[in-house]
This record gives structure tokens, C-alpha cells and sequence, in this order.
């Protein structure tokens, strides 16, 4: 038999805000007002071995980025407009380094055309983001 727990509210244990459970629902039963604080760790501390647990979240103080762990490598989310338009990437690699992994079309200014869209390859794992397999890119003319 499964163990249950239900809790009607927890009003600013935190001073962050108000949680409220609905003891009838699942996980969408859950209302928060106000914001929700999540643990800060530094880069280091986070790879000492934090949160292994996959879906963890935490606030990484070294690069003021909220970092997730898919339970096998922590990922940046990330909210960034670099690779816009109005904020370009000066490089694929520029991209990769912001925490970016989703391949895609990004504005990037190059030293000889201006700002260009290019196709940005970011599926490519390394270690050193000085690799040129980290954050290719394909331009056409």
C-alpha cells in the first residue's frame, strides 16, 4: 500500500509566498502565489555531486542561471535572446558556452558580413568548447 500525505496549505514558511494543495488532486491540484525559491549552489558545488537526482533544479550562483539534471549531465535553462536579431551571438560556439543545446536557425555577427542567420548545430557533445564540433555552423549564400 502506498504511503499518502496531504497537506492543505503552507503559508510563508519561507517568506516567499503561499503554497496551497489540493488534498482531492495529483500534481495539478498545486497553487503558488508569490515566488518559489529554489536551492543556490555554485558550478563547483553543483558538480561535487548536488541534486543527482534527475528533474533536480537549481540556482547556479556561479553563472546566474537556473540549471536542471536530466539525471545524467546538468543542463542551463535557458532564457536568453542572445542569437536574435537585436543581440546576435558572435559565434556557434558563443552559443554553446550560453548554455544553449537546441539546434537551430540564430542571428550571428561575423567579422566580414555583418549579422547573418546561419544554422547553428548544437547537438554535438565535447568536453572543451574550443572544439569545433561544439556550435557549427552552416551558412549559405
Amino acid at each position: 500500500m502506498a504511503s499518502e500525505v496531504r497537506v492543505n496549505s503552507i503559508t510563508n514558511r519561507s517568506g516567499l509566498g503561499t503554497v496551497t494543495f489540493n488534498g482531492n488532486a495529483s500534481h495539478d491540484g498545486i497553487k503558488v502565489q508569490g515566488a518559489i525559491g529554489i536551492g543556490s549552489f555554485t558550478t563547483a558545488e553543483r558538480n561535487a555531486g548536488i541534486g543527482t537526482a534527475a528533474g533536480s533544479l537549481i540556482y547556479n550562483s556561479s553563472t546566474t542561471s537556473v540549471d536542471i539534471y536530466n539525471g545524467t549531465s546538468w543542463y542551463t535553462l535557458n532564457v536568453s535572446t542572445l542569437g536574435t536579431s537585436s543581440n546576435p551571438a558572435s559565434s556557434g560556439v558563443a552559443l554553446w558556452d550560453a548554455g544553449f543545446r537546441e539546434s537551430g536557425l540564430y542571428y550571428v555577427d561575423t567579422a566580414n558580413s555583418g549579422v547573418i542567420q546561419v544554422y547553428v548545430d548544437l547537438t554535438e557533445d565535447s568536453a572543451d568548447s574550443t572544439d569545433s564540433k561544439a556550435g557549427w555552423m552552416l551558412v549559405g549564400s
